[in-house]
């Protein structure tokens, strides 16, 4: 099922509707994305190439949806180093990596567990990068 999501014209509207300015619907895509993401890294591929990381960046610390972002975030860089390189590359990495100092403890866990995923799917180099930028 999600190989054919990935597939289809979904993809767009469900980027899209990251950037929505209504919180809960904001969340509700992030958590219906996150959801896909975990069963399919074809699909947070197809995503990520839809522009996810840019929807992502263009609301992103602002959200008030900071821990659910870093959870889909934890999710995404599994799908692989392609996801990785383009999360670090979007300056999205540095971005979360200041969420570890958050005083909110729920959005400071989600960060570190994007922290730990990344220096889990990373290549040695990815994993330079990482070193470096942390």
């Amino acid at each position: 099922m999600f190989q054919t999501l990935a597939a289809t014209s979904l993809c767009g509207p469900l980027v899209r509707l990251i950037q929505c300015a209504v919180p809960h619907i904001e969340k509700l895509t992030v958590m219906v994305v996150g959801n896909s993401t975990t069963h399919s890294d074809s699909l947070g591929i197809s995503l990520i190439q839809h522009g996810l990381f840019d929807s992502i960046a263009s609301i992103f610390p602002h959200s008030q949806n900071l821990r659910e972002l870093c959870w889909l975030l934890s999710n995404l860089v599994m799908c692989g180093q392609y996801a990785l390189t383009e999360l670090i590359r979007g300056g999205l990495f540095e971005a979360v990596f200041a969420l570890t100092a958050s005083n909110d403890i729920s959005v400071a866990t989600e960060a570190v567990w994007v922290a730990l995923n990344a220096m889990i799917a990373a290549g040695e180099r990815q994993l330079d990068v990482l070193v470096e930028g942390g």
